[in-house]
């Protein structure tokens, strides 16, 4: 046969591939008067998602905040989430084994007040 077999072998490829979440997000804000929403933005890698890998996000502000959530990158109807939130000492978690729509940000909003960072961030299954 005069087939080429090479697409179809980094196709496969592809496909073996574990899709991850970028260890670093891009962090948006937007101020309000004395207030902002941070957009917390996670960009995945490509391949696909293994069942029954948990996706988990925890992160810290360098001060409170009002509210946390998430806004879009997942499907309807999740699966054993766990979200846990210390307003006061700026810490927030989110953790679902719903896999994440493929090629599409991951996006979190907090409302906080002006001059609040992120200090600490992580996120499993994270790609270095």
């Amino acid at each position: 046969s005069h087939y080429q077999s090479g697409g179809i072998t980094a196709g496969t490829i592809n496909v073996n591939q574990q899709r991850k979440i970028i260890a670093t997000p891009k962090i948006e804000k937007k101020s309000n008067n004395n207030t902002q929403t941070l957009r917390v933005i996670l960009s995945q890698t490509s391949g696909i998602w293994d069942s029954g890998t948990n996706f988990q996000m925890h992160i810290k502000l360098s001060g409170p905040y009002e509210t946390a959530k998430l806004i879009s990158g997942f499907p309807g109807g999740l699966q054993d989430v766990q979200e846990g939130e210390n307003k006061s000492t700026g810490e927030y978690f989110f953790s679902t084994v719903t896999a994440p729509l493929a090629n599409q940000p991951i996006v979190f909003e907090i409302d906080t007040s002006n001059g609040v960072e992120v200090t600490q961030f992580s996120v499993a299954p994270a790609s270095r």
